[in-house]
């Protein structure tokens, strides 16, 4: 079995492996053995997975625990739910620590995806894409379950999919963080919602805004903030309603689903489905006209100037946030639905 390293994340190392009988789809009555499915790319008898090795795991947490079943009850079922399927639990016979068995996505994560691809990721497939991380996101919050780490390293790119994927702070809405203490956020900064940095709890509304900030990083290809350190400084910036500049580029239907994702009072993951469902099924002839002329103007502009440098201090890892030196904050500001 050939297994190659292919990315790491905040507490988290991704593998490449071959499942060398493919997976599971049934038992087979005839011949008394289970039905597999053999391949999962061009290369037949080739069926490859991705195996995340949980940092530290060795004593199975109650938040691990938690993880697993979240993990389970929101890829249970059905091929296709918006969120990468879950295979099951394996462990490293040496370091003990838990693997997770994950269907393998061959374009990488959204961020490398956008990357290499800009010239070519037209306003449709902008679009499309956003439509299925919303898709994700509902399946994800009809279920009762928050992501509260949403961002682009967060989502993954198969052929013609892309899935929501490392809920591995994803809890049931009604517990809080338990692994967390007081003035400490757990995230890329950019993607957490304001009132989380002022020491509100993580919500469905708090995953919304990632979405909106997800939103800006597929229309303009460039990630949030990524010209300045992330720091105490940009903290106290955004808990005073800094946002990322909007290029004037961006068709207006979609600049103003971003800002109300944006917005204390913000739309739920539902509602965002069913904008996005109008604007690729029942376009008014406005948004048809704004999207032509977006279109026309993406075309016209040299690919290489959209890529921002990103400051040396821009981290876009999930890691822990110190937020303890916040001065204290009028939460009046924040109303979450």
């Amino acid at each position: 079995m050939i297994i190659t390293k292919i990315g790491k994340g905040g507490y988290g190392t991704i593998h490449k492996a071959q499942w060398l009988d493919g997976r599971i789809i049934g038992w087979d009555t005839k011949h008394n053995k289970w039905k597999r499915v053999a391949f999962n790319n061009k290369e037949k008898n080739s069926y490859f997975v991705a195996l995340k090795t949980l940092h530290n795991s060795q004593n199975l947490s109650a938040e691990l625990i938690n993880e697993l079943i979240g993990l389970q009850k929101c890829c249970g079922g059905t091929d296709f739910t918006g969120i990468l399927r879950v295979y099951g639990v394996s462990q490293n016979t040496d370091t003990k620590e838990y693997i997770l068995v994950l269907d393998y996505a061959n374009n990488g994560d959204l961020r490398r995806f956008i990357r290499n691809n800009l010239a070519e990721f037209n306003w449709l497939l902008r679009i499309g894409t956003l439509y299925q991380i919303a898709v994700g996101l509902k399946q994800l919050h009809n279920k009762g379950l928050l992501h509260r780490d949403f961002h682009g390293g967060n989502i993954v790119c198969g052929g013609y999919y892309v899935l929501v994927t490392d809920l591995g702070l994803c809890q049931p809405v009604d517990k809080p963080m338990t692994n967390s203490k007081k003035g400490e956020v757990y995230g890329v900064l950019p993607y957490v919602a304001p009132e989380v940095l002022c020491g509100r709890p993580y919500s469905k509304a708090s995953d919304v805004y990632s979405l909106g900030m997800l939103m800006y990083e597929i229309a303009t290809g460039h990630l949030p903030f990524a010209s300045e350190p992330h720091d105490i400084d940009l903290i106290n910036k955004i808990c005073s309603g800094a946002r990322p500049k909007i290029p004037n580029n961006i068709p207006p239907f979609y600049t103003q689903l971003m800002q109300q994702c944006y917005s204390p009072m913000r739309p739920n993951a539902d509602d965002v489905v069913q904008t996005i469902n109008k604007w690729l099924n029942e376009p008014s002839p406005n948004i048809n006209s704004e999207l032509q002329e977006a279109e026309a103007r993406r075309l016209t502009e040299e690919t290489d100037e959209q890529v921002k440098k990103i400051h040396p201090q821009a981290i876009y890892t999930s890691r822990l946030l110190q937020t303890a030196e916040l001065p204290s904050n009028n939460f009046s500001d924040f109303i979450i639905p």
